[in-house]
């Protein structure tokens, strides 16, 4: 493919290709001085090739010495037989060419030993399939990445990889998600409350699915199922509704105990420090209601903090908070089904609807028109705090 090559030549190639893997190992071994990598160092790698600390050598010296050797991939004067080689685009249906010629040789020598040394180690680490986003193939993308990549691993005798492009995912607005517009680390889909399990998933199906029906799958599932053949060409919309709709999928399908924990674990991240043995009691009572981990403190602050009912929202409804303080004050058992019975007894001989009744309870107890169920919420907050909230209600 690439003509003969005499002794000379050989020679000057491997010099060059244990020399970029001198300084991918050099690599390493910065990395585990940097970072402490403890299999990096078992492995040796703890010497420093101080070559790696100089820009100017990998940048200009080492282009500039493959071009006087004529290195056989890269070599200006040397010019591949084959002008072009198409490739069939699995996902697009198009033909992406990649040039290989003397002017993509000239252009490939100008790449760093490092890029030279990351090539190999995907080729060695056995890749065999190559995916990138749809915008990555403009003429000059397709030159100088395809060229490139394409020369070295043919110049060192292995198998070329399967390229594909897969369609890109936009934003709501309909523009190309990147790093300047709508950029959202992980941490921060952390930060929100979203399950990692629940993040894969929806990601997954970002430009794929598996038979246009299915939605709620394993990572092993996804794995099993994936074919390319699915993918679809039309770019993906990063729908944030539909993110927070699985996510809620995931959280009521956790054990009691793994969601608690789940709770736990985020709350002391956020910085709350709140009890763990009541986060415990009062999750279950919120894993119906909401979609994310951080609509838990809205829900359920109220077991934790006290609370300042509104006195607008607490208007007419004086007469059932004290009637409600009254009955629960000698209730026993102080059960969520004891309370639910003494209250519906209540509102039914003040001759008010169940909405009516409980609505000003539910509020001077939680401070909110919204809170997880009123008999099982008062039971876990307690007789003493329940009381106390009531009769402070009743006096604003």
């Amino acid at each position: 493919m690439f003509g003969h090559f005499d002794v000379v030549d050989a020679f000057f190639q491997i010099v060059v290709l244990l020399f970029a893997i001198s300084v991918h190992e050099s690599a390493h071994a910065w990395m585990a001085n940097r970072l402490g990598d403890p299999t990096a160092k078992m492995l040796g790698r703890v010497s420093l090739n101080p070559i790696v600390h100089i820009d100017p050598f990998g940048t200009i010296l080492m282009p500039a010495m493959l071009i006087l050797l004529g290195f056989p991939p890269f070599g200006w004067a040397k010019p591949t037989p084959v002008d072009n080689r198409n490739f069939r685009n699995p996902v697009r249906d198009d033909i992406l060419t990649a040039v290989a010629g003397p002017i993509s040789n000239f252009l490939t020598a100008l790449v760093s030993v490092i890029v030279l040394a990351f090539i190999l180690h995907g080729t060695t680490g056995g890749i065999d399939r190559l995916f990138r986003g749809a915008d990555v193939t403009t003429p000059l993308a397709k030159l100088f990445y395809e060229a490139m990549r394409i020369n070295v691993i043919l110049a060192v005798g292995a198998e070329l990889p399967v390229y594909a492009h897969v369609p890109n995912v936009n934003g709501q607005d309909g523009k190309k998600l990147s790093k300047r517009h709508g950029a959202t680390g992980v941490d921060e889909f952390r930060k929100a409350g979203y399950l990692p399990d629940a993040l894969v998933n929806f990601l997954a199906l970002l430009g794929w699915a598996p038979d246009g029906e299915t939605t709620i799958m394993s990572r092993e599932e996804l794995i099993e199922r994936f074919l390319l053949d699915h993918v679809t060409s039309s770019p993906a919309q990063f729908d944030y509704a539909k993110l927070d709709w699985m996510n809620g999928v995931y959280i009521r399908a956790l054990p009691e105990e793994e969601f608690a924990h789940a709770l736990i674990l985020w709350l002391g991240e956020q910085g709350y420090d709140w009890d763990a043995v009541l986060v415990r009691k009062a999750a279950p009572l919120v894993q119906e209601k909401i979609a994310r981990l951080d609509e838990f403190p809205a829900y359920a602050r109220f077991f934790f903090e006290d609370v300042t009912p509104d006195p607008a929202e607490l208007n007419g409804g004086a007469d059932v908070i004290a009637a409600a303080q009254d009955a629960l004050s000698k209730l026993e058992p102080f059960t969520a089904e004891a309370i639910e019975a003494a209250l519906r007894s209540l509102v039914e001989q003040l001759g008010l609807k169940p909405r009516q009744g409980f609505q000003p309870i539910r509020i001077a107890v939680t401070g909110s028109k919204i809170s997880p169920g009123l008999f099982e919420s008062i039971e876990l907050l307690g007789r003493e705090k329940t009381l106390a909230r009531l009769t402070a209600a009743g006096a604003a």
